[in-house]
């Protein structure tokens, strides 16, 4: 087990994480209407989910969950708990970014993100036990472009659903998780091509919650 945590640990980015990462039984996941066991939620509940990089909170719907069993290590921290397995992603404050959970267990990682109602908290992790138990474990898949979820209080990635391709109107080929070109906005602001899950070009990341026609951006987002 040790073994797998010190391959996990050198890994710099979420790209290296594997695609079964998870939360075990009993974590608490932040919904609009109070913590709910992630075992209970079930596919189109609300969920809420933050922004790394300001904090800021919105609410999206669960779109997928995957059950496993798993073996999990565990975070203390606050006065709580989280198991996750050790390549399950969390963000690390400090370093600005997602890494595997593996980093923390190890100790090569020392801080969490924490979401509370009055804003985001850096929070040290108090101690850890590398390997806790085998158990129940689940992935989720949120509706929301962060792609990420609130669990005993703090800022953990989701399980994103495969890439999709599609083509924007005028022809342009767009990525879904990569920067597509520009488009206009409804209101006249600038927003950028992203696939939707029926594989259809949409244009996001607006002023105004509905999109426009694209203005000609070039593949990489530029004018």
């Amino acid at each position: 087990m040790k073994k797998l945590l010190m391959g996990l640990g050198v890994a710099s980015s979420l790209a290296a994480c594997g695609p079964f990462y998870c939360v075990a039984r009993g974590a608490r996941v932040k919904t609009p209407t109070g913590p709910r066991p992630i075992e209970d939620l079930e596919v189109g509940d609300e969920i809420v989910v933050a922004d790394p990089a300001t904090g800021m909170t919105a609410v999206s719907r669960l779109e997928a969950i995957i059950k496993s069993t798993r073996e999990c290590g565990t975070l203390r921290f606050s006065g709580r708990a989280l198991s996750v397995t050790s390549d399950h992603p969390l963000y690390d404050p400090q370093a600005r970014g997602f890494f595997p959970a593996g980093d923390w267990l190890l100790g090569l990682r020392t801080h969490l993100f924490e979401i509370t109602d009055s804003g985001a908290v850096v929070v040290p992790v108090e101690n850890f036990d590398a390997f806790t138990r085998i158990d129940d474990v689940f992935d989720l898949t949120v509706a929301h472009e962060w792609h990420t979820f609130i669990a005993e209080g703090v800022l953990v990635h989701n399980k994103q659903p495969p890439e999709v391709t599609c083509t924007t109107p005028t022809g342009q080929t767009v990525r879904s998780y990569s920067p597509g070109p520009a488009c206009s906005c409804a209101d006249g602001g600038i927003g950028q091509w992203d696939c939707d899950s029926a594989g259809s070009a949409s244009c996001e990341r607006c002023t105004a919650p509905d999109g426009g026609s694209s203005d000609g951006g070039s593949a990489d987002g530029g004018p």
